[in-house]
């Protein structure tokens, strides 16, 4: 498993730094791309900065990430994640 811990400070949901480092891993050529630790509870977080997809979240912010992985070919996998009980 691996955190980048580059999520938006507040909001949990992929910025610009998250965005261009995986846009960046992309253009490298990797065939696959699984995401660091997304979580799906905010009461059950392993690290600080780390993705959050809930109810809450800013589908368009996960498209676009998506969209920087994918631009040249790269497939993506998010890879959720729940800490709690």
């Amino acid at each position: 498993a691996m955190t980048e811990g580059l999520a938006h400070p507040l909001y949990s949901d992929p910025n610009e730094a998250l965005i261009q480092l995986y846009k960046r891993w992309g253009e490298g050529g990797l065939g696959m791309c699984i995401t660091g630790n997304t979580f799906i509870d905010k009461r059950y977080r392993e690290a600080p900065r780390t993705m959050l997809l809930d109810e809450s979240a800013d589908l368009e912010k996960f498209k676009k990430l998506a969209g920087a992985i994918s631009a040249h070919g790269t497939i993506s996998i998010v890879q959720m994640n729940h800490s709690g009980r």
